[in-house]
């Protein structure tokens, strides 16, 4: 049960990746809630993420950092892009939020930070939080760094940051076809 069903009324929410899958279903959510949302999108930006923070009517509280490249098929196909955009939009949304001092930011990770744990004694599945991470491919590798940077960023900077590892989500509205097949 919610401890304050009021939470997010009123709250000023920035959520990047608002074109995708998990970011619409959040955006839908926190407007019942009565969230103010703003959102950045892949392909119309009309004004840049940081002109959104830095923007008095928004006054952003709460970011949710759901834009990155997520196929890893893609990632090993493209490293170079799929390392900007998983590496350094993270650190442009770490920055954003240590600059504007935003009081809550939650970075979405994945289980593929942690690598293979399937035939490893020490650390098995199912992954446990404490696990070390370990991209062994160009995806994993890039959600591994963003991770690491969102912890110095928390530690360093004391900026307020969760970071949340799903593996795979999937359900109404979700595009990626290969995903459903296993």
């Amino acid at each position: 049960m919610e401890k304050d069903k009021n939470f997010w009324f009123g709250k000023r929410v920035l959520i990047t990746g608002g074109d995708g899958f998990v970011a619409s279903h959040l955006i839908k959510s926190l407007i019942n809630k009565g969230a103010v949302v703003v959102a950045t999108v892949l392909y119309k930006k009309p004004i840049s993420t940081l002109e959104i923070i830095r923007g008095k009517r928004h006054q952003i509280d709460t970011i949710f950092h759901l834009s990155a490249s997520s196929i890893v098929s893609d990632a090993a196909n493209s490293p170079f892009s799929a390392i900007e955009n998983n590496v350094m939009g993270t650190v442009n949304i770490l920055e954003i939020a240590r600059i504007n001092k935003i009081p809550r930011v939650l970075i979405t990770s994945s289980d593929k930070s942690y690598g293979d744990h399937a035939t490893d004694s020490l650390e098995n599945i199912p992954y446990k939080e404490n696990y070390a991470l370990r991209g062994l491919d160009v995806y994993s590798a890039s959600k591994a760094c963003a991770d690491v940077l969102a912890q110095t960023y928390s530690y360093q900077f004391k900026v307020p940051i969760i970071v949340a590892r799903s593996c795979n989500i999937f359900g109404p509205g979700d595009l990626n076809f290969p995903r459903k097949m296993f």
